[in-house]
């Protein structure tokens, strides 16, 4: 059985980029503002990604740097309701994978009941399996917050700009 575990190293700059949600798409993309940046975290070994569903969160296969999220999510999935981000802290997070990392290869989360949830006042999207269990939140990207509560992903925080429709 595969196991992933995930750690956090704050501080530093998240990567700077624009995270969008294009509703006639159906899809959040993410485009980073400093290339090279971009592929120093990456590393010279390329990308993985880590899927829940069809989001994709892009991995440095080298480091297992967590870096940005993207992919087909239908907002008609997600669960209106008021949410207010958590505080977080600049840095980065990495994934440990019991099997190694192939580039270009997407390796699923836990299917543990994650929930989708979206405050459309805030334009505020929370993917989670154990809303509230994170003890610390990590803003990896600018719009892109994971939530960690031990060794695991709890939390998906997206705050994207929106495409018009």
């Amino acid at each position: 059985m595969m196991t992933l575990r995930f750690s956090a190293q704050e501080g530093g700059a998240p990567l700077e980029g624009v995270l969008t949600y294009v509703p006639l798409d159906h899809a959040f993309e993410y485009e980073a503002t400093d290339p090279p940046d971009l592929y120093a975290r990456q590393g010279n070994a390329g990308a993985a990604s880590l899927t829940r569903d069809t989001l994709q969160i892009v991995v440095g296969v080298e480091r297992g740097c967590l870096l940005y999220v993207w992919g087909y999510y239908p907002l008609e999935g997600f669960a209106v309701t008021g949410l207010t981000a958590p505080p977080s802290t600049p840095g980065r997070v990495f994934a440990t994978c019991s099997q190694a990392w192939d580039e270009s290869v997407a390796t699923r989360l836990p299917d543990e009941d994650w929930a989708d949830f979206y405050d459309p006042e805030r334009r505020l999207f929370l993917i989670s399996r154990r809303a509230g269990k994170a003890d610390r939140h990590i803003r990896i990207a600018q719009g892109i917050t994971l939530g960690l509560g031990g060794t695991e992903l709890d939390e998906i925080w997206l705050e994207p700009r929106f495409e018009a429709d």
